[in-house]
């Protein structure tokens, strides 16, 4: 049954996987999210395993039309390759194969692009500090109780408001650049976490700020490390895309990103707004989302990011907008279709595993017959 869905929906979405990478600069990126739950839910250690399960990704992501992937290469202070800098991740541990560069070979063999996915300053839990392999500078800080590593609920963030915790974050997404052929650096929302208070950086707020007030120490330390990091992205000639959270005053309020000036100074080559909401959402409306982040984004590509995680579930946050993901089943073609309207840069997907793997485990994922009734309306429409 899932191979007769993805075909069809192959009708539906621009299949791109006979261009060559380089080819697809010039053309809407279609993509999609491959996280390290995605990872994690292929269950894969194993050399052959794991080409086998690379190999059966790109056939599904071709067959609906993707040419730009995703993936999650830094996660919390954790490498997804084997790093110098950065401990390997878990799901990783103790292998004998390069599971980026496999990922990437292969990705490009078949005409899509990657994008290294970073997270850039969340670390690890409280109780994963542990039982995990930390890198030696991020132990240090850990030791030392210093304000470059910070704890906020229960987890661990590097604090961006010091030098060197932005060098240590650009000497890894440095080593990407100098080891792998990347087609992109995608950077993730995690700046500030949600939480911060006065005690995360009085410090350095009041040792180094030139800045009036804790709100804009903490937006400049955000827009230095951009601005390094588009730098180094520029040297290689690869793009720098940054997916910030789709509410955009919660961006700017709570995670001190400022999407604005990074498009007035030039240091972002796309914008990734994750608008994960329906077209009903009282607060957040999808279409009216949209036009809002085209505006801050100016000349800079848009493309929105969609919550395939949401399709045929109940949006529990959404309110009165609650039911709209269960009694729409067309919410996700309709949103492609207003981004291509809009005249966006393309869109993406959250995530692989909720379009192409049924997991119990997975509080998000949703299910095949999910897949079934995107393809039901598609056929509808034809139809009519």
């Amino acid at each position: 049954m899932l191979r007769k869905v993805l075909a069809a929906l192959c009708g539906m979405l621009v299949l791109c996987s006979c261009a060559k990478p380089q080819a697809l600069r010039e053309q809407p990126a279609h993509a999609v999210w491959y996280a390290y739950l995605d990872y994690e839910e292929a269950g894969t250690t194993d050399r052959a395993s794991f080409e086998a399960s690379v190999d059966e990704t790109i056939h599904n992501l071709q067959a609906i039309g993707v040419n730009t992937v995703f993936l999650h290469t830094v996660v919390r202070t954790e490498a997804y390759y084997p790093s110098k800098i950065y401990p390997m991740a878990q799901v990783f541990n103790g292998i004998d194969y390069d599971p980026l560069a496999i990922f990437i070979d292969k990705s490009h063999g078949a005409g899509i692009q990657v994008e290294a996915w970073v997270d850039p300053l969340r670390s690890l839990t409280v109780d994963e500090v542990n039982s995990r392999e930390i890198n030696d500078t991020v132990s240090r800080w850990l030791t030392e109780n210093n304000e470059r590593l910070r704890q906020v609920n229960g987890r661990w963030y590097l604090n961006p408001g010091y030098p060197e915790v932005r060098e240590l974050v650009c000497s890894v997404v440095q080593e990407i650049l100098d080891n792998y052929a990347v087609d992109g650096v995608h950077l993730d929302d995690y700046f500030y976490p949600d939480g911060t208070d006065r005690r995360f950086d009085a410090y350095a707020f009041g040792h180094q700020s030139e800045h009036y007030d804790v709100s804009a120490f903490r937006k400049a330390s955000v827009d230095s490390l951009v601005e390094d990091l588009h730098a180094l992205c520029a040297k290689k000639g690869v793009r720098f895309g940054i997916s910030t959270a789709g509410n955009y005053e919660l961006t700017s309020e709570t995670y001190y990103a400022d999407p604005a000036h990074w498009v007035q100074a030039g240091t972002v080559d796309y914008l990734a707004p994750q608008i994960y909401w329906g077209f009903e959402h009282p607060l957040k409306p999808f279409t009216e989302t949209l036009e809002q982040w085209q505006a801050i984004a100016g000349d800079v590509p848009l493309m929105p990011g969609l919550a395939a995680y949401k399709a045929g579930t109940r949006d529990i946050y959404a309110q009165d907008g609650a039911e709209e993901w269960l009694q729409n089943h067309d919410i996700l073609v309709r949103q492609i279709r207003t981004a291509e309207e809009h005249g966006c840069a393309g869109w993406a997907l959250f995530r692989y595993g909720s379009l192409f793997r049924c997991s119990e485990d997975v509080r998000d994922a949703v299910k095949l017959e999910t897949a079934e009734l995107i393809l039901h309306a598609h056929r509808t429409e034809e139809a009519e």
